[in-house]
């Protein structure tokens, strides 16, 4: 199930899976986990290079680079009007979740992140469906 492919992504070094995206996962059906896994080894190895400082260009362009779908980051109408959906408590603080990747077509699935910028770490903090935004 998703759910076990979001904890096994917590044991790679550069990603932090948080409770909140363990539990979102639970609740989410998305059957090609394979995908997601795949996913998530990309992403280990763009935010190695981001945290070796090796990483050329931009964390979207490495990430789109790598085939992956992903949003740099949120809609000016979700950061504001659906603020609430997007935050996360992270060691002891409140951050955003931003970008994200996107997988589109029979199921959907939305992986929301924040980039670390400190110790250079991919936190996930939702695993599932669309937060709130001007279409969901």
């Amino acid at each position: 199930p998703l759910v076990e492919v979001v904890r096994r992504a917590g044991s790679l070094p550069h990603l932090v899976v948080l409770d909140t995206a363990v539990a979102s996962a639970r609740r989410w059906q998305f059957d090609r986990t394979g995908d997601v896994w795949a996913a998530f080894l990309k992403l280990e190895r763009i935010a190695a290079d981001w945290a070796s400082g090796t990483l050329r260009g931009s964390f979207t362009d490495a990430a789109r680079g790598a085939g992956l779908d992903w949003a740099g980051g949120i809609g000016d109408t979700a950061a504001q009007k659906y603020a609430a959906d997007y935050l996360r408590e992270f060691e002891g603080r409140q951050i955003m979740l931003g970008p994200h990747l996107r997988r589109s077509g029979r199921q959907l699935l939305r992986v929301y992140c924040y980039l670390d910028q400190e110790r250079r770490r991919v936190v996930i903090g939702h695993v599932g469906g669309h937060l709130g935004d001007r279409t969901a």
